[in-house]
């Protein structure tokens, strides 16, 4: 923060700062215990025999002991299902799961349960990034979360890298009190972190996303289809990095590639705060004016972008969607910089502003 930067800014970022990290530690996990009962997997069909121990309540804990290979197309089940207080943990580093072809399966999969822990894994693939090797066949995301209404919830993801896989890298459905901490999603031949879907019981709630990299994915690096109480901080995104996200895109607009931004905030989303995020340079060559943008708006409610720095991107810093309906929108104190448009764009065609603050940008 510069010399320069008002008293009412600093105050806004000590307090924001504030509210975020006291509405995360209640989310903290604690360690497992001595008396944790522990299933080590070094290869798939010792992996499948822990989910299945585990989901008898036979283990507490699975514990990743190599990079195990998930052969070509291999469609084995591994949904962690109906349990309460697990965890899936890489031994060191260097540890987890490799797609040795199509990713056909989600190989971390949790349904309908509470307080699991993901921690330490690295998950893989041989997406090369180009659209021949895309995946087009029904490829599962590796990491997949569901739950309808909050039957999921105080789910964390921490130190989780996901690098070089043909879809989605990560679906999260229906669950309440989301962290995803620490960790890494890079070249994805579709979206990176893909936060909810259209129907209400399909968005999450009280999610934190902190201290991530979202790095060369093809499609939206964060789509956020969130909701909250009310309060601006049920939902935070703070502190990540993004860079050269929506490279390339995949949906037809018009007969050509829709452009798009890095992040997304996704039609319905509510109560969310975007909080010293880096968003940084993309382009989008295949796109319409090959635009890829900063930051994506749809209609929403009670949502802040405060002290963001959003640059050098071929389209726009911050913009919102044709005919979306922003209630209760603050964009303040954020650096635009080497964008072909670095104000924000909130007058698209059909846009309605309804206690819409920007103030304080710098450009």
């Amino acid at each position: 923060m510069s010399p320069r930067t008002s008293p009412a800014r600093r105050t806004l970022g000590v307090l924001s700062a504030l509210v975020l990290a006291v509405a995360a530690v209640g989310l903290v996990e604690a360690p497992a215990s001595a008396n944790t009962r522990v299933c080590h997997a070094g290869d798939l069909g010792t992996y499948g025999q822990c989910v299945a121990g585990m989901n008898a309540n036979a283990y507490d804990q699975i514990v990743i002991t190599s990079m195990i290979q998930v052969p070509d197309g291999h469609t084995g089940g591994y949904a962690i299902s109906g349990v309460s207080g697990k965890r899936i943990s890489g031994a060191g580093d260097g540890v987890g799961f490799h797609y040795q072809g199509r990713q056909s399966t989600s190989i971390v999969s949790i349904h309908h349960s509470q307080h699991v822990v993901v921690e330490n894994l690295r998950l893989s693939g041989s997406f090369d990034g180009s659209e021949s090797f895309r995946c087009t066949d029904g490829c599962g995301a590796p990491v997949f979360v569901f739950g309808e209404n909050g039957s999921t919830q105080h789910i964390t993801f921490d130190r989780v890298h996901i690098r070089n896989v043909r879809a989605d890298a990560a679906v999260v459905l229906g669950t309440w009190h989301l962290n995803w901490w620490g960790s890494t999603i890079e070249n994805a031949g579709e979206m990176g972190l893909h936060l909810g879907y259209d129907e209400p019981v399909r968005h999450n709630r009280y999610v934190r996303v902190e201290w991530n990299t979202f790095r060369d994915i093809r499609v939206n690096a964060l789509w956020l289809q969130v909701s909250g109480a009310g309060g601006h901080w049920d939902n935070g995104v703070a502190n990540n990095y993004f860079e050269r996200n929506h490279r390339a895109g995949i949906y037809s607009c018009g007969g050509r590639i829709c452009d798009g931004g890095q992040i997304v905030i996704a039609p319905g989303a509510s109560w969310l705060t975007l909080y010293k995020n880096v968003v940084t340079d993309s382009s989008c060559g295949v796109c319409v004016n090959g635009d890829a943008h900063g930051i994506e708006m749809n209609t929403l409610t009670g949502v802040k972008i405060l002290d963001n720095r959003v640059s050098n991107h071929s389209g726009i810093s911050i913009y919102a969607n044709s005919n979306s309906v922003l209630n209760d929108l603050e964009i303040s104190w954020n650096q635009l910089f080497g964008n072909d448009r670095n104000a924000p764009q909130l007058d698209r065609s059909g846009v309605q502003r309804n206690n819409v603050v920007v103030q304080g940008n710098s450009a």
